[in-house]
Formats: structure tokens, sequence, C-alpha cells
């Protein structure tokens, strides 16, 4: 039936010449509440996809005069999107008909730093250390933390990692191993703790901060002696307000020591998972006790990220890499393999119900059925929203 639904897509959908420029597929966000995805093309335009025919069902163009950095997507809720450059525009978009809801623009100097899960709220930088909290209705005032300074081109050393809480309400700063807790309204700093004492011999640097929930802030670093010959890298559980490490997520007995990437938080389903950089390694925790549930090992010394996705509502992981054959779906409670998930693609993901798994190779959306992997049609966007579909021969 789906096949057939797909066919009649074929006609139906507005096809344009082969010898058109076709563009590439920069980014997708498959949407919790429907089988849809929101495409970003290279010319930085959306495109909002119903997967099971492949129709264009709404456009927009992101791109703004004056703006030319790549853009980013986040989905918010199940009707609400947010796309930004880093140096700006900020928008909130309806995720059906991709209309703007609210707007933030930025002084020419600030650079968005990171986005609450709302998105109602964004935390901007500035080349000359300021950080600002900014809402669709208007910027609030600069927050000034004292002994804090730095630069937005810098994640380590003088610079800072940032990140707003879920509700956008308080705003956390890591400088020299130490955390700093703001009101993101009042810019009232509310609490400053220390990360963690190094001994002697030891050094450690900071590469990443979020919020797993309100009272838990995850830290990832790497620490190693001063040589770097020993080292190992692993995320901190800072439990809040106390500031207490209460767990280190740290691979067992991993031996490809480089920098966490790909940290992802699903209190949903009270688990923490990520990457460890270049070393083709995936590792899950679970929340109840911050014990490691289980691993995905490709052997190491990849040099590539692999990335990892997890959309809520859905019981699978998708890891991918930069070639086909690193592709996975994988069980979440279990971390096993599907059968008949490798070579998918790049940049993997699955709808919430598992019915569609989407990819991109060669720059093309392809579009697999959810249950048997096998793949159903592929998708390469043109110009003015339009698109070329062709479908898998049976």
């Amino acid at each position: 039936m789906l096949a057939q639904v797909i066919a009649l897509a074929l006609t139906a959908q507005v096809m344009v010449a082969q010898d058109d420029a076709a563009l590439g597929v920069v980014e997708f966000a498959v949407l919790q509440s429907d089988d849809a995805c929101i495409v970003l093309a290279s010319d930085w335009s959306l495109r909002r996809v119903e997967l099971a025919t492949g129709i264009t069902t709404a456009f927009a163009v992101e791109h703004i005069d004056g703006y030319d950095d790549p853009v980013t997507m986040q989905v918010i809720d199940e009707e609400r999107i947010a796309t930004w450059a880093s140096w700006g525009p900020f928008f909130v978009r309806d995720a059906v008909s991709l209309e703007p809801l609210h707007r933030i623009d930025l002084p020419p100097e600030d650079k968005i730093l990171c986005v609450s899960s709302s998105g109602m709220r964004i935390a901007t930088g500035s080349r000359d250390g300021q950080l600002t909290v900014r809402t669709a209705a208007r910027p609030l005032e600069p927050l000034a933390i004292p002994g804090v300074s730095g630069s937005i081109d810098s994640r380590q050393g003088d610079g800072w990692l940032v990140a707003l809480s879920p509700d956008g309400s308080r705003l956390a700063v890591v400088q020299s191993l130490r955390l700093y807790l703001l009101d993101a309204a009042t810019a009232e700093l509310l609490e400053e703790l220390p990360l963690r004492d190094i001994p002697p011999g030891r050094q450690a640097s900071l590469d990443g901060l979020t919020f797993y929930d309100a009272e838990h802030v995850l830290v990832s670093g790497t620490e190693s002696d001063l040589d770097w010959d020993v080292s190992s890298a692993g995320v901190d559980v800072i439990e809040l307000p106390e500031g207490k490490r209460i767990a280190r997520l740290e691979p067992a007995g991993f031996p490809w020591p480089d920098v966490v990437v790909g940290l992802r938080c699903d209190p949903s389903i009270g688990a923490v998972s990520f990457s460890i950089d270049r070393a083709g390694f995936v590792v899950r925790f679970g929340a109840e006790d911050w014990k490691e549930r289980w691993h995905l090992d490709y052997g190491g010394g990849w040099q590539a990220r692999l990335r990892v996705r997890h959309t809520r509502g859905s019981d699978r992981i998708y890891v991918s890499g930069m070639y086909d054959h690193y592709a996975r779906v994988l069980d979440a409670a279990t971390g096993e393999s599907l059968p008949g998930t490798a070579p998918l693609g790049f940049q993997l993901a699955g709808t919430s119900n598992n019915c569609f798994v989407v990819c991109v190779r060669e720059r093309a959306l392809h579009v697999f059925d959810g249950d048997t992997f096998e793949e159903l049609y592929t998708r390469t966007e043109l110009a003015d929203g339009q698109s070329r579909l062709v479908r898998a021969e049976r």
C-alpha cells in the first residue's frame, strides 16, 4: 500500500528536468508528531517533506541578505522548530507552515552560543567577552560574572562554555574549572561552584556543557598527565544546587582518549549517550544509577566523528558516520544492532513510531521502510522548493 501511495505521489509531485542543477541536503530534522521531516538545502531554504509520499508541503527561504553563515535547526516540540545562523537572526517557526512565529536579531558583534530547549531564549556572546540572554521581546541585561572574562572565539583556556536550563530560567557558565549559575532574567549570580580538584601531576580540559534536567548539569572533558600520554575522556554529572559531582560517565577500559562529542540527554527514557571523537566508540549510560548500559565499538582509530541520534518516543538509537558502513540502528535498551540496517547512509534518523528511517547519501535524501529497511525512494532537492523523486526498484 505504501508503495502505491508513493507511486501516486510521483505523478503529483512537480518534476523538473534532469539537467537542472541539484542542491545538496545540508541537514534534516525528523518531527516528533507525524511522519514528516524538515530538510535544509544547500541554498539555505527549508522544505517540509511528507515522508510517506516525498511531497513538499511547505517551503521557506532561510537566507537573509548579509548573512552567509551555515544554518542550524532544532526541533523544539511537536509544533515548532528553531533555525538560526551563528551570527543571527534567530527564528522560531511553525513546524507545519514553516512561517516565523518570532525572530531575534543580533548586534553585528554577537554570536549565538546556546538555545534553550523551549526555544524562547538564546544566550549570545560578543568578541569582547560579554554574555547576553535574549528573548523575542527584548534582550535582557548583559550578564556580568565576577572573575569571568573571555572570547566567543575560544572554547578552552580563557574562553567559556555556556548552557541554558530547559526552561531558559538559568544560565550555566564554565570557566577555569568553575561552574557559575545565573538567573537568566536578572543576571543575579545564584551559585559559584568548583567543578573538581586536579591532583598534582594531572591536568584537565573541559569541552562540553549541557543541562540533563533542572537538577543536573553534565560537563564533558579530558583528564591527563602533564604530557598528555595517559588520559581519559568522560562526562561529569553535577547535582544542583550543591554542585556536587555525583558520577563520572567514563567508558570502562576505553583505550582511545579524545574529546567527547555528540553528547545526548534523553530524560524521557532516563539515558545519556555520547561518542569519543575519532575513536569509533559510542556509549550509553542510565540516569537511574549513572552506570554504563552498553557500548558500541567499531575497533578504534577511525579518523572521523560518529553521529548519534534519538527521536523522542522511539525505542531506537541511530548511529552514522562518514561512510555508509558505519550506519547502525540500535535497540536503545540493549545496544544491539537491528538486522539489515548497514549500510544505510550518513546523518541517520528515524520517526518516533519507527515507520520510516531517513538518511543523506550523495547529497540527497533517502527514505527507508522502518520495518524492513528497504529503500522506498530518493529525493533530490532543486531550486524554488521543487524536488526530483526516484522510487526504488523492487
